[in-house]
């Protein structure tokens, strides 16, 4: 067992002593190994993180550093909650035991309603504090929760910090890009300013808290431009546009479908040259705004057009979503849940199902569309064109999911879970023909990732699989 003890406090460390008199009652402050090497490389890279997010913003670092001193204080008041509720459950009948921890839960409730006022501006929320006030947590589960607080937000400032600073440098060369993709006009007035906002707050974040924004050029003349910014490369994505592009292309008797398949813009300035590339920002890529809604949530493609669209435009909608399906299928594509897909043009003659995330594979598994791709016969040359880029895929890098998103949402979500979120990784990775050997590894990945509130990201290049970018070189497995 490690112990992490947290800085002497000359006002409480009598309270906190190794040593205790009979019957004293002594919190247990020891953390498991495996989670205490954990939390030493996170706090290893908060300061890194910090260092950089005070080169962008000072102002921000310095509010940072005082929300993250007055967790550490919270840190200390729950230890003396802690105790309190320890020596009522000792003895319930003593009054007094149970006054003083009732008076301590108070103040550290209203401590933090204080904290979420104070440090809204930098992503504090109510919710937080209902995770860190619970008086059943020992000190380890304390401590995991305030690292999934904690690392977020310091994360999730550097990112924005970054983004706005790659797009003041290449705001040129995204203008002249989309133009040329025909979807935005020639002659603009002067770029006035940039804003960023997450396309969904609670969107599942990546590689240190990175999760996909909407990005608005606002010209003068009260003009202004939208795009989304996803922190990834989409060469995947962008190849299967295209095959949809081609698809679309042939003539009517070579398609097993009289309706397009759905195609739009992406730009993936990590790939690209000329493109001024903003240190340890990552990859990413930019996509052209599409305007739709989604399913609703653990609702799939095929239950919202059964529930939700209206009956004049649900025959044309499920031939297009078997014909998507047949395609998506043959190339292994998943995880297109209600987040992923996106409904169009709904209330006119041509209404459109438009897959926003082509990253994911799952060999051998379903698109999770829920169509009926067997009713579909796709002709030979559309197999062609699929086969063409199937060939294609061992040389590009492409997301593997070790479960289903909902499910790594869930098991991701404590430190607990982290066991069981290994075990089901590695047998599910094994249905789809990988082994891993690197078991102990996957297991500290993933707790790293539950302790910054990420999602895992493996990836495949040439059938080996990495935890996260091939560049990184964490090697844990292969494909058969």
């Amino acid at each position: 067992m490690a112990s992490r003890t947290p800085p002497p406090d000359p006002l409480r460390s009598s309270h906190f002593q190794s040593s205790q008199s009979a019957g004293e009652i002594i919190i247990d402050r020891n953390i498991p190994k495996d989670i205490a090497e954990v939390l030493d490389e996170l706090s290893h890279q908060r300061a890194l993180h910090f260092d950089k997010l005070h080169h962008f913003s000072s102002e921000q670092a310095t509010a940072f550093k005082k929300l993250e001193s007055a967790l550490m204080d919270y840190e200390f008041r729950f230890l003396e909650m802690k105790k309190a509720y320890l020596e009522y459950q000792k003895d319930q009948k003593n009054q007094k035991s149970q006054q003083k921890f009732s008076q301590l839960y108070e103040q550290l409730d209203t401590l933090g309603v204080e904290l979420t006022k104070t440090y809204a501006s930098l992503g504090m929320i109510s919710d937080h504090f209902d995770l860190l006030l619970n008086r059943e947590h020992s000190y380890a589960d304390f401590i995991c929760t305030k690292e999934r607080i904690l690392n977020p937000i310091l994360n999730n400032l550097l990112f924005f910090q970054q983004l706005h600073a790659f797009f003041q440098t290449n705001q040129e060369r995204v203008i002249s890009e989309f133009q040329k993709a025909g979807i935005l006009q020639s002659g603009l007035p002067a770029l006035e300013k940039i804003d960023l906002e997450y396309v969904n707050e609670g969107d599942e974040t990546h590689h240190f808290g990175k999760k996909p924004v909407v990005v608005t050029f606002i010209f003068s003349k009260g003009m202004s431009f939208k795009f989304v910014c996803k922190p990834r490369d989409a060469l995947l994505d962008q190849k299967v546009i295209e095959l949809f592009r081609q698809i679309n292309q042939l003539p009517p008797s070579q398609k097993s479908s009289t309706h397009d398949l759905p195609t739009y813009t992406i730009l993936s300035p990590s790939k690209e040259t000329s493109w001024e590339m903003i240190e340890d920002l990552g990859p990413i890529s930019l996509w052209e705004f599409i305007d739709g809604k989604h399913p609703s949530h653990k609702q799939s493609a095929h239950s919202f057009i059964d529930q939700d669209v209206s009956k004049e435009k649900q025959a044309v909608l499920y031939q297009k979503l078997n014909h998507l399906d047949a395609i998506l299928t043959q190339l292994s594509i998943s995880d297109l849940t209600f987040a992923n897909i996106f409904f169009v043009a709904l209330d006119s003659d041509h209404p459109e199902i438009v897959p926003i995330d082509l990253e994911n594979i799952q060999w051998g598994k379903p698109t999770q569309l829920k169509g009926h791709p067997e009713q579909v016969h796709l002709k030979p040359q559309e197999l062609q064109l699929i086969s063409e880029l199937k060939e294609k895929i061992p040389s590009l890098i492409i997301r593997i999911l070790p479960l289903g998103t909902q499910d790594l949402l869930v098991f991701g979500s404590t430190h607990k879970t982290n066991e069981d979120l290994t075990t089901r990784s590695t047998q599910n990775l094994g249905s789809q023909g990988y082994t891993i050997f690197q078991e102990e590894l996957l297991k500290k990945l993933l707790l790293k990732d539950i302790l910054n509130s990420d999602v895992p990201y493996l990836t495949e290049l040439q059938k080996v699989l990495y935890y996260g970018l091939p560049s990184q070189g964490v090697r844990i497995g292969e494909r058969k």
